[in-house]
């Protein structure tokens, strides 16, 4: 099942997503760190909340993991509900989530990582132990979510076996915090009806209403549109075509306000890199040659070359001036790319993770080949 990435429901304060299919940076199809964060971020720039639904068999531990961290790092803003599976370490990424729903029929799967790799023997056996420090991680994770003790979250990670449970029993051992009733019908949420309701809001439900439930619900739809004072010769009577024309005839004064907001937050994406790569170089953290390459860095991942960026001591003080002892930023040959041309995978790995996590996200090629040349042996 490949994964797609869908905002299948908007309103003023809440949007869901689904998250249904593999884990991983094999194919377009699949969902990657870097994509899902650029995503979540947008919505939650948009929306109070974000429901993130699960049917999901798992992937990657690395993607997972990071994505993991990211959900966990929004808080209350986020909801987790698995509709089908959350298997492998799509069951870790769901306990980011702050409230952990269940559908009635879901199940979670639970097992260690794993890896198929070659090479001599001690990289078999760092990779063994790299694997085991995995599996910690993921312990640990269980662990604080669920308040068992480790012996017991350990039992759900045995060799060779996968661990189904169902939504009771994820109820029962803390994997979630309740479980979902199936809804008796589709209704328009009682707030909408309120003179206090945003006329955005009420046309965002009525659109699902239309595509979720053939029957347009009319004496429902006629209730709101007068409450709202809209305009129209409505009534229970009148073809689905009529109803439909009247909804398209409201969202069509928001179209151009959403191409104004759309290019707005454009120009305000272009202004924060032109301010961050600019101060950066004259603060003589970057030289100007730089420019190109972490614009492109930050159009990919802002938050990522800012903390880069910030990481890196200046040359200059505000004023422009040549920080004493400082070499002249244009002619340095020591930036923290150079520095660490000659690092291995296992240099990465214990003197700066962070920065290759950050390499895989921005230039997988050079972190395969890292990968390949220590382990001998393709990243899972």
């Amino acid at each position: 099942m490949s994964f797609t990435y869908q905002l299948i429901k908007s309103e003023a304060k809440q949007a869901e997503i689904k998250i249904y299919g593999y884990i991983g940076v094999d194919d377009e199809s699949a969902l990657d760190y870097v994509r899902f964060e650029s995503k979540l971020r947008s919505d939650l720039m948009l929306h109070d909340k974000v429901t993130l639904r699960f049917h999901c068999f798992g992937g990657s531990v690395y993607e997972g993991l990071a994505i993991y961290d990211l959900i966990k790092s929004f808080g209350d803003k986020i909801t987790g509900v698995v509709d089908g599976i959350a298997a492998s370490i799509a069951s870790v990424m769901f306990q980011g989530c702050n409230k952990r729903i269940m559908s009635p029929n879901a199940r979670i799967m639970i097992h260690k990582p794993s890896v198929e790799a070659q090479g001599e023997s001690h990289q078999l056996r760092d990779l063994a132990a790299h694997m085991d420090a995995l599996e910690q991680s993921i312990v640990n994770i269980f662990k604080m979510r669920t308040g068992q003790q480790e012996k017991v979250v350990k039992k759900w990670l045995q060799k060779n076996y996968d661990t189904w449970l169902t939504a009771e029993q994820c109820l029962e051992l803390g994997l979630c915090d309740e479980i979902s009733s199936e809804p008796s019908s589709i209704q328009l949420p009682e707030h909408l009806l309120s003179n206090r309701a945003k006329p955005q809001m009420v046309w965002n439900a009525l659109h699902e209403i239309q595509i979720e439930n053939s029957n347009m619900k009319k004496p429902l739809l006629t209730k709101v549109f007068n409450a709202f004072k809209i305009d129209h010769q409505l009534n229970e009577q009148s073809s689905d075509d009529d109803f439909v024309e009247v909804v398209k005839n409201v969202f069509a004064g928001y179209e151009s306000q959403i191409k104004d907001l759309n290019t707005q937050l454009a120009t305000q994406k272009k202004t924060r890199i032109e301010g961050l790569i600019s101060n950066a170089i004259a603060l003589g953290k970057l030289a100007e040659s730089d420019r190109e390459t972490y614009t492109d860095l930050a159009k990919s991942n802002f938050e990522s070359t800012e903390k880069v960026i910030n990481s890196l001591p200046a040359k200059k003080d505000v004023m422009g001036n040549l920080v004493r002892g400082a070499a002249n930023p244009e002619k340095r040959d020591s930036s923290p790319t150079n520095v660490k041309d000659s690092w291995s995978y296992r240099d990465w790995e214990t003197k700066d993770p962070k920065g290759l996590a950050y390499m895989r996200s921005v230039d997988k090629e050079k972190f395969d080949k890292l990968f390949q040349d220590f382990y001998g042996a393709d990243q899972d």
